[in-house]
């Protein structure tokens, strides 16, 4: 290939002439030969420099999209990069691909054109291919995606009255024949009386939302035209072709007989710290007009109904409950013509006393000593106030800690009995501090007085430590109430006269 830098191409041929094929269109070329025997090869001759025929045009350059529309887009390009002089352009072919194929939208020598027709909020691509005296080249690279702006929504379709009566009318209606290229989002709905058709009467929007149906207000024997529009991101579509529609005449009521109030439904009843309230709905299409209500209370003992409440209002505070029994209130409602009948019972429990007592943290628990004493062991006990009125699943957890001598507390028991056996072996002879306190749903306790005990004295045989017993009698002993040694008397009276009958 002449003025490069190319790789020669040889061919080997026995005799002229020679035909040189796969060159390239509209390149030229310089030839050489030279001649071989069994002796050798000769010299080259001189280069002969000749040129092969031009082909179509090469790819141009992508369109470039120079004005977007909702229905059209502006786009121009440029001549290929490389013409040959003997085979000008003469045209341009231009396509636009849509639904996964390319189709011809121009053909022509201008560099210039506006694709009409499109459609709004859709995308496309374009490509553009040169056609010459040799024939049509190759096309472009296709654009990027491009949208055309969106459109306002068509008006929608199939306006249809579902339910027409003399006070509320029930509408629907389809989807815009079409959304603008851009999807619809709510709908309103606006009436307006036949009457003012001519004149300068406006419509008025009765219900706007996402739906395709729609119930609105009525007056009765009146005609109305129903329209209905589309909403998308680009604002309000056109007005659907209106509905007429006239609506009947309204039915006559019955005129009332008066008549006692109806039997109320069970009154509802609130339990607050500030006490019991019930609450009540007048009954309905009550004539003449309910004046009074009747509040009245069942006691859960068996006892005669009372009344607890008699005036106009709703609702009233109910007072005289007796805890730890159930009470039934009902209701009822009175006229002109007189009482209605009552309601259902509604049920009322109060907690007893016990139940509603205030909760709190356990008190330091007291009287802890040692009931008995080993050289290895001691067997604690104390009491908790808590606990004589408490249900099982409300006693007091205890955390029971033990400390030899002067040294660190450790905790040797937690749960909730009142006594405890050691199961550590205890050093004989040494004094030993034990304190206690309580934990419930609330909280924990404080801590109780410190106690020293003692365990026994003892070496190879276990013996009783006198000393030690009289400290743990005196410490037992500790506290107790008036109530606790007038039962110790008592049962010492009741030993002596056992002992008394049995020796006489």
């Amino acid at each position: 290939r002449a003025g490069g830098h190319h790789e020669p191409m040889v061919v080997d041929a026995r005799s002229p002439p020679v035909t040189i094929s796969d060159l390239a269109v509209g390149t030229t070329y310089a030839v050489r030969v030279r001649a071989s025997n069994a002796q050798g090869e000769g010299e080259w001759s001189e280069p002969e420099i000749f040129s092969t025929e031009a082909g179509p045009p090469a790819a141009p350059a992508p369109p470039d999209v120079e004005e977007v529309a909702s229905v059209s887009m502006a786009l121009s390009w440029s001549a290929p990069p490389t013409e040959d002089p003997t085979a000008p352009v003469e045209e341009y072919v231009l396509q636009k691909h849509e639904a996964g194929a390319f189709t011809t939208v121009y053909t022509g020598d201008l560099t210039s054109f506006t694709a009409a027709g499109l459609l709004p909020g859709a995308f496309y691509r374009f490509r553009v291919a040169a056609v010459s005296a040799k024939g049509q080249g190759p096309f472009s690279v296709a654009t990027k995606p491009v949208a055309t702006l969106p459109l306002p929504p068509g008006p929608v379709t199939a306006v249809t009255p579902l339910v027409v009566t003399a006070r509320e009318v029930k509408v629907k209606w389809g989807q815009p024949v079409t959304n603008g290229g851009s999807p619809t989002h709510t709908f309103a709905v606006m009436v307006r009386e036949a009457e003012s058709r001519g004149g300068p009467g406006e419509l008025r929007e009765v219900w706007s939302g996402p739906g395709l149906a729609c119930k609105f207000k009525v007056l009765p024997e009146t005609s109305y035209d129903v329209i209905v529009m589309a909403f998308n991101a680009v604002g309000p579509g056109a007005h659907s072709a209106p509905l007429s529609l006239e609506t009947p005449a309204a039915e006559e009521k019955a005129s009332k007989q008066p008549k006692k109030p109806a039997a109320m439904q069970m009154p509802v009843v609130t339990i607050s710290k500030g006490g019991v309230t019930a609450a009540w709905l007048p009954p309905k299409d009550a004539y003449p007009a309910v004046k009074t209500f009747h509040l009245s209370v069942a006691p859960g003992d068996g006892g005669a109904d009372y009344e607890v409440y008699s005036g106009g209002a709703s609702s009233c505070d109910v007072g005289g409950l007796t805890p730890g029994h159930t009470h039934h209130l009902k209701v009822c409602a009175e006229n002109d013509e007189g009482c209605g009948a009552w309601s259902s019972l509604a049920a009322v429990a109060l907690k007893s006393t016990a139940e509603k007592r205030v909760r709190a943290k356990p008190r330091a628990p007291e009287g802890l000593h040692a009931v008995h004493a080993t050289k290895a062991s001691l067997k604690l006990a104390w009491l908790s106030a808590e606990d004589q009125a408490a249900t099982e699943a409300e006693r007091t957890r205890f955390k029971l800690e033990l400390a030899e001598g002067t040294g660190s507390f450790e905790t040797i028991f937690n749960g909730t009995f009142h006594e405890f056996n050691t199961s550590k072996k205890l050093a004989a002879g040494v004094r030993y501090r034990v304190r206690v306190r309580g934990e419930n749903k609330v909280g924990t306790g404080p801590w109780s007085e410190e106690v020293d005990v003692w365990t026994l004295k003892g070496a190879s045989t276990e013996s009783f430590d006198f000393q030690a017993h009289f400290r743990n009698m005196e410490m037992m002993f500790e506290g107790r109430t008036l109530p606790f040694w007038i039962g110790l008397v008592c049962l010492f009276i009741s030993l002596l006269v056992v002992i008394m009958q049995f020796v006489l």
